[in-house]
């Protein structure tokens, strides 16, 4: 899994990690909670050695050096512990006693620091002082002449202000930190359990498609709506999306018009972004480009009339189209107001016939279409596209959905589609001040009467 397809499943998936975050985060608030204080006393000795008759400074001082370092574990070998323990009357076993003690010496130093741990402030200095007695007593033990080794203190332990153990900040830290590695690979397994693919490579290497681009597409954006917003005349990874769709994608069947078919996977987002930025590429190299939204409820082109008026000789062709006062070269059709009286209108022989008639007066036509796994519209659509443009959004593009959807394609067609991967819809829409918060086909922008031909 490369970095975006973790940041994808991150994203699918946060609720995962935030939840595993709370959790570790409570569990170390637990845990601190349950263990009792421990307060740390530190009594600092300071040990000399007397120097042998004739030795130079520099010897004496490394012999003294090393003669500390070999003393640090009397503190808590069995003489003086027994001492301690008996000096102090405790009921406590030696080995537990041993425990607590810890020894340390600045390197290159005479000091020694014996510190002791007890759940008691007051003991702790107590028991830490009574080592350092004790450990004395034993030093001149080891040497009887009492001449060679001298032990005073520094500094005497005292009662400690806070506690060593449990370190509530720590503790949250380590358990935060703990909660998010594991919400991080919860996300991860899960993702690849469910089998999304996220990348072009993995798309193209599970379906044998072509990822023609990767994009950010707006979520809930009608047509209509990104026509008018005309961003993408000078984006030039659409104008390569265009002919990189005339040179590899879907049928290219001469003696059908030129006609390009989008539609999604598994939803509709991004689908509307997409056709109507290769509406504006097209028109951009000066072609006369129809954009047919089949997905939009009437209200995303300003009118109630549409193709399957059209489809049912209804009205003539003058009566559907919609010009915009503000995109040259680009004209919509809607799909209308449904009929009960007709099931399937784009199964209708007369689709056969219409798209040539449309094609006559334009010189592209881009049809965006519901998505092909839910709906028959675009399987049926594709009979009659001669390049098919499967958008797939990145978030949700599992190996089973993209699959169904590019065999669907190439049972109609022969071939692949091409595909777009999008992403961020979401971030994308709200910079542009579009209707992320609307449903899908409302239309913020209307249509004055004179622009309907």
């Amino acid at each position: 899994m490369n970095l975006s397809e973790l940041i994808n499943a991150l994203r699918r998936s946060w609720w995962l990690v935030a939840a595993c975050l709370i959790v570790g985060a409570a569990s170390a608030a637990g845990v601190t909670q349950v263990l009792p204080e421990q307060f740390d006393s530190t009594v600092s000795l300071l040990v000399a050695v007397v120097p042998d008759a004739g030795a130079s400074p520099l010897q004496a001082n490394s012999a003294t050096v090393e003669r500390v370092k070999s003393l640090v574990s009397v503190p808590m070998s069995t003489p003086v512990v027994d001492d301690v323990i008996n000096r102090l009357s405790l009921s406590e076993g030696r080995a537990g006693l041993i425990r607590r003690i810890s020894v340390s010496v600045p390197a290159e130093t005479t000091v020694m620091n014996i510190s002791v741990r007890d759940t008691d402030r007051q003991a702790a200095a107590t028991l830490a002082n009574t080592v350092g007695e004790a450990f004395s007593t034993r030093v001149a033990t080891i040497d009887p002449s009492g001449t060679k080794i001298a032990v005073s203190v520094i500094q005497p332990a005292g009662p400690a202000p806070a506690p060593s153990s449990p370190r509530p900040l720590l503790n949250l830290a380590v358990g935060f930190l703990l909660g998010g590695v594991i919400g991080v690979t919860a996300a991860a397994l899960r993702s690849r359990r469910r089998g999304v693919l996220s990348s072009p490579d993995a798309v193209e290497l599970a379906t044998g498609s072509t990822v023609l681009a990767q994009t950010a597409a707006p979520e809930y954006l009608s047509v209509l709506d990104a026509l008018a917003d005309r961003p993408a005349v000078r984006d030039e990874m659409y104008r390569r999306l265009r002919i990189s769709l005339s040179r590899r994608c879907g049928a290219s069947r001469a003696e059908s018009p030129d006609v390009c078919l989008v539609c999604g996977d598994l939803s509709d987002t991004g689908t509307a972004w997409i056709a109507a930025q290769l509406a504006l590429a097209n028109a951009a190299a000066g072609a006369r480009v129809l954009v047919i939204d089949i997905a939009g409820s009437p209200e995303s082109t300003g009118q109630s009339v549409g193709l399957i008026d059209l489809l049912l000789q209804r009205v003539p062709v003058e009566e559907v189209l919609v010009t915009l006062p503000t995109t040259a070269g680009v004209t919509l059709l809607g799909w209308g107001l449904p009929d009960v009286r007709v099931v399937d209108p784009l199964g209708m022989s007369e689709m056969a016939k219409v798209l040539p008639r449309l094609a006559e007066r334009f010189d592209c036509i881009v049809i965006r279409s519901s998505n092909i796994a839910l709906s028959s519209d675009a399987a049926l659509l594709s009979e009659h596209a001669s390049k098919v443009l499967l958008v797939v959004q990145a978030s949700d593009a599992t190996s089973a959905a993209i699959a169904y959807a590019v065999e669907a394609v190439r049972r109609v067609t022969g071939s692949s589609p091409g595909i777009v991967l999008t992403s961020s819809p979401n971030r994308l829409g709200a910079r542009r001040g579009s209707g992320t918060a609307r449903r899908r086909g409302a239309s913020k922008t209307a249509l004055p009467r004179e622009t309907r031909r």
